[in-house]
């Protein structure tokens, strides 16, 4: 049997992907994530992988990483209405109007959604816009982004750790860990980026 590329590419995201839910199943949420970080990687329009990657960070309670990816899987517009990330982003925006009316915003663009859910996106869209702008004109924007409520954007361009995990080399993230394991307020994000490191 002769495989091109492009179906090795395929069976390789899809492995990948595979393992990712695997390691879910078996509650190894780090290397869930990492494995999912990687099918995003390799394939954007990957919906699955998305989906994964953030019920992973949610389940390792990474509010910042949730946070991040799902702005960035916002930020993807040829993928497809996840009805399962609306939650995750009710949560992870709530403190956020601004990111959360982009957010539904978006969503209210994918395909996939219905005309009903469309127009409730688009109205709780508006409404958060409003209230943004009142707060704005109440405690100015740079106040607001002082205390963490940053645009989609703002939210997709933050570096998380698995970002780290593939654009250091292996020794600069072992001896970032070891700083973060003598360090009792950061012990538990040196532990949680080794599980990362999935294989």
């Amino acid at each position: 049997m002769i495989i091109n590329a492009g179906d090795e590419q395929t069976m390789n995201q899809q492995d990948i992907g595979a393992m990712g839910r695997h390691y879910l199943q078996a509650d190894s949420y780090g290397a869930a994530a990492f494995c999912f970080y990687r099918a995003v990687l390799e394939n954007s329009n990957n919906a699955n992988a998305w989906n994964g990657l953030v019920l992973a960070m949610s389940l390792m309670r990474r509010e910042y990483d949730a946070q991040t990816v799902l702005a960035r899987f916002a930020l993807q517009p040829r993928l497809p209405y996840d009805k399962d990330m609306v939650t995750f982003a009710m949560m992870m925006y709530q403190q956020s109007p601004i990111a959360l009316s982009e957010w539904v915003r978006a969503m209210s663009r994918r395909f996939g959604v219905s005309a009903q859910e469309k127009e409730a996106f688009t109205q709780m869209a508006d409404d958060l816009e409003n209230a943004y702008k009142n707060l704005v004109e109440q405690h100015g924007e740079e106040s607001l982004k002082a205390q963490g409520m940053l645009n989609l954007e703002e939210f997709a361009g933050r570096r998380m750790e698995l970002d780290l995990l593939l654009t250091e080399p292996i020794d600069s993230i072992f001896a970032q860990v070891q700083g973060w394991l003598e360090n009792p307020e950061m012990v538990l994000t040196g532990v949680r980026l080794l599980c990362m490191l999935a294989g």
